[in-house]
């Protein structure tokens, strides 16, 4: 029951994505893996996704959120929204995107981050906490575009959920996740005495199920994000909501994966792929029509499986390892490491073309959840 303890409230519900995604997602499964029925559902089970296509600002459903720590278990629901429209944990009914004159009105009780881009503030907003992201005006040409990502996937439960904006100002509002980034995870784990718990390890590897779905996802819709290329930055563009699932949040840096990635803040060459220097100099601008065409398909590929190498290093993380000694500090955790050990040498392999992709790697962590971690 320990899995089921953890994430009762969010496995429940069915997630789908984009249609084509979605049918994508079973013909490839029904081709290359030996999966069951019960565990393909797992593998969508997630709080509804409502189209960005909606056009009214009327109840869809509920979603719940468990908050899990050692002691208690408590849920707290609010109305699931359209496009355009946010609830937030403890309101009854869903609100437009807050506006300018009404983002004007919250007032900033603190910083959270402060980074070269953008500074990200805490605010008050009626009696709600918020994220407030204030981009830095030499930014101000660049914002429509990191905008547009933002709000690209809303509302879905594997991004961030966005309160509101002022295109004028260079301002986002965001709901604020009190457990911070995925990179903070053991502290979290900590503060809510979960680190020696029962169901600790079971929790672990659930992030690594959600950091793959989110991936597989954004690969089903042909993008990925640049900003990635060391472990602490790219965990840190995730964060943990109150019963310790993962989200998306910085995404200002999501790009088509047919447009070669520029390699930022890349501290350790291990951590990206043999293939990322390469990579980030290829460009299809010298040739055109069917030839072009098949030298995009060609770098998104490379760029999806660059992503993949990366996929054992944040999941280990999660599993607790230390980036620095490589060791697994949470001896639980390690026989969860070596049922995955197989799939994590195989997105090591030097050749991005005998690589899994984050399908198969998804599949393969929902596989040692159920074996596992399965009820008795």
């Amino acid at each position: 029951m320990m899995l089921a303890t953890v994430v009762s409230v969010r496995m429940c519900r069915m997630y789908i994505p984009y249609g084509l995604l979605a049918s994508g997602i079973i013909y490839l499964l029904s081709a290359f893996y030996t999966i069951d029925s019960s565990t393909f559902s797992t593998m969508f089970a997630r709080r509804p996704f409502r189209s960005q296509h909606g056009v009214s600002g009327n109840l869809t459903g509920t979603t719940c959120l468990g908050t899990t720590n050692s002691t208690q278990n408590q849920t707290t629901c609010f109305p699931s929204c359209e496009h355009g429209y946010f609830a937030l944990p403890g309101m009854s009914a869903c609100r437009p995107w807050l506006d300018c004159d009404e983002i004007s009105q919250i007032r900033i009780t603190g910083y959270l981050k402060k980074g070269g881009m953008k500074h990200v503030l805490m605010g008050r907003w009626e009696n709600q906490t918020i994220a407030y992201l204030r981009f830095q005006t030499t930014f101000k040409n660049h914002f429509s575009k990191y905008l547009a990502n933002y709000l690209l996937f809303q509302p879905n439960p594997l991004f961030a959920r966005v309160v509101g904006y002022c295109e004028q100002k260079c301002l986002i509002v965001m709901e604020y996740y009190p457990l911070k980034n995925s990179w903070m995870l053991e502290e979290a784990l900590w503060e809510s005495n979960l680190v020696h718990s029962n169901s600790a390890t079971a929790l672990r590897l659930q992030l690594c199920v959600d950091y793959a779905q989110i991936v597989a996802f954004m690969h089903g819709e042909g993008r990925i994000m640049c900003d990635t290329n060391n472990l602490s930055k790219l965990s840190s563009q995730y964060l943990l909501t109150d019963d310790f699932r993962l989200v998306a949040a910085d995404v200002d840096h999501l790009q088509e994966a047919s447009s070669p990635c520029p390699v930022w803040f890349a501290k350790d060459w291990r951590f990206v792929s043999p293939e990322t220097k390469k990579m980030s100099r290829k460009k299809c601008t010298h040739v055109v029509g069917l030839q072009q065409r098949a030298c995009a398909d060609e770098l998104k590929q490379l760029q999806f499986k660059a992503d993949v190498w990366k996929m054992p290093d944040v999941c280990l993380l999660y599993l607790s390892r230390n980036p620095e000694t490589n060791e697994i500090m949470d001896a639980r955790s390690e026989r969860v490491a070596g049922y995955l050990d197989t799939l994590h040498g195989r997105c090591k392999l030097r050749d991005p073309r005998k690589r899994p992709d984050a399908v198969e790697v998804l599949s393969t962590y929902l596989r040692a959840q159920k074996e596992l971690f399965a009820p008795e």
